[in-house]
C-alpha cells in the first residue's frame, strides 16, 4: 500500500511539473527555424518560421511553405501547429535517425 500510494504521489508531483512546463513553454517565444505543420481543410502544408517580430503581438510569426506559399501566425496558432521546435530538441535532433526528424531537416534545408 505505501509502494502504491508513492507511486501516485510522484504521477501527480510529474503531472504537475509537465503541465508547468507546458504553460511556460507555450508562451516562450519561438525561433527561427522551427517548423509547422498545419492542416487546412483535410490537407496538410509544412512549412518554416523564417522571421520572427516580437513588436507585432498579432502576427510575430513569417512562415515560409515548402509549396512556395507564407503566411504572417500567430503565436497561439504558432504553438498549436508546432512540428518541430530547434531550441526545444536541440541541434542533434535533425540528425535522428527517424522519419520527423528527416522531413524537419529536409525542409530546414530547403526553406534557407
Amino acid at each position: 500500500a505505501a509502494d502504491a500510494t508513492a507511486a501516485a504521489a510522484a504521477t501527480v508531483a510529474m503531472s504537475s511539473s509537465l503541465a508547468a512546463y507546458d504553460s511556460v513553454s507555450r508562451h516562450a517565444p519561438l525561433p527561427h527555424g522551427s517548423i509547422v505543420r498545419r492542416n487546412v481543410e483535410g490537407e496538410w502544408f509544412l512549412g518554416e518560421i523564417t522571421e520572427v517580430d516580437m513588436d507585432d503581438l498579432d502576427l510575430p510569426y513569417l512562415v515560409q511553405y515548402v509549396d512556395g506559399m507564407q503566411e504572417d501566425m500567430s503565436h497561439e496558432d504558432a504553438v498549436q501547429w508546432m512540428y518541430f521546435n530547434p531550441a526545444a530538441v536541440g541541434a542533434s535532433a535533425a540528425a535522428r535517425d527517424d522519419t520527423e526528424g528527416e522531413e524537419a531537416a529536409a525542409v530546414a534545408a530547403t526553406a534557407t
